[in-house]
This record gives structure tokens, sequence and C-alpha cells, in this order.
């Protein structure tokens, strides 16, 4: 009963915060350790690919990004299959990092629509973002818009880089302060942007 509700509540509203205790807090310490060094390989190595500041960035297949209770973790694996079927693949497995002062991304989405006239369909993609610290107002929490799945941005914008041109000051969205070891299932399709990080902390988020 609480995975179908769940699943309805992404449906609705295009994303759903799963709250802290998912991912229970020693599994995330490992993950960050493990993290913060194979990263701070890559920061040496290459400028930020995601405008200045911020960095996407892929992870080994290997311990503990491949640990049971993250890939395939009961609560949320449940939820994605009950969305997507049960012959749903893991297509990408990636991390976003927002480091200090960086700005608001432009408004946009993950992945184009099967369709061109944007018809309401069930999701066919979906990322599942595991915070590797606590969001915190300051430190560049993601902004998600409610509902926006639903819209009809079709009539509104030609193309993917027009997005940012929405009206999207009408329509609700938040900034879910997602504790570590919380997730969050988002449709591809959500319009959303990360926001400026304003601390003094890098912060990371594994996206499956």
């Amino acid at each position: 009963e609480e995975v179908e509700r769940v699943a309805r509540i992404v449906m609705l509203n295009g994303y759903h915060v799963m709250p802290e205790g998912v991912i229970p807090l020693d599994v995330i310490q490992r993950l960050k350790q493990r993290y913060d060094a194979i990263f701070a390989e890559r920061q040496a190595q290459r400028p930020a690919n995601r405008g200045e500041n911020r960095y996407q960035m892929c992870v080994p297949l290997e311990a503990p990004f491949v640990d049971e209770i993250v890939m395939a973790n009961p609560r949320v694996f449940s939820v994605v299959q009950q969305l997507l079927g049960y012959d749903c693949v893991l297509g990408l497995y990636s991390s976003h990092v927002a480091l200090p002062q960086c700005q608001d991304q432009r408004v946009h989405i993950d992945y184009e629509p099967l369709f061109d006239n944007y018809m309401a369909l069930p999701p066919y993609c979906v990322y599942v973002h595991i915070p590797l610290v606590d969001l915190t107002p300051d430190n560049g929490p993601t902004e998600y818009w409610k509902g926006s799945i639903h819209q009809g941005i079709g009539f509104a914008t030609r193309s993917l880089d027009e997005f940012h041109k929405l009206p999207v000051d009408v329509l609700a969205s938040e900034r879910p302060l997602v504790k570590a070891g919380g997730v969050v299932i988002k449709d591809m399709r959500c319009l959303h942007r990360g926001t400026a990080n304003t601390s003094d902390e890098v912060r990371p988020v594994l996206s499956l």
C-alpha cells in the first residue's frame, strides 16, 4: 500500500522525498569517504562540466557504491518497479556536485519527453537522488516544480534550450531539505534546478 502511494505521488508531483533512514548513516559515511577521494582526483584533473563550480561525474561500479542497500534498496526499488515495471534497468550511475559559490541553474528537465506533443504519459525514466550530506537552505538544494510533468510546455517552448523562459513563477515549487540517508525519486520530465551554494561545504548527491 505504501509503495503504491509513493508511486502515485511521483506520478502526480513529478518527485517524492523519502525521509532519512532509507539508507543507514554508516553506509552514507562510507559512500562519502570514498566519493570525496574520487572527486578530489577528478577535480584536480578536469574543470567543472555543469557550469561554474558544478560537476557531474559518473562513479565507479565498485564497493561501496554497488552495495545492495544503495543500488537495490528494497524501499526505493519497489517504488521504481511500480513506476517503470519489473523489467526496468539501471542506465546511469552518476553524481552531481555543487561547490561553494556556484549559482542558481537555469530551470530544466533531464530528458526530453518521448513525443513532441507532451501528452500525459506514465514515467519512462526516473532518477533516484541520494544526498551524501544534509541538504540545507545554503548548500544548494535542488528546487522542484510540483506537477510540472503535466504542464503543456510543448505549447510554451520550442526546445529544451528555452525552458528557462517558461513562466515557472506561476507554479508551486519547493526546495526539500533532505537529510543524509533520505532519497528523492524524480521523474526525469520534472522541471527543476540546482540552487546557489552559498555555504563553505561541498554538496555531493549520487544519482541513479
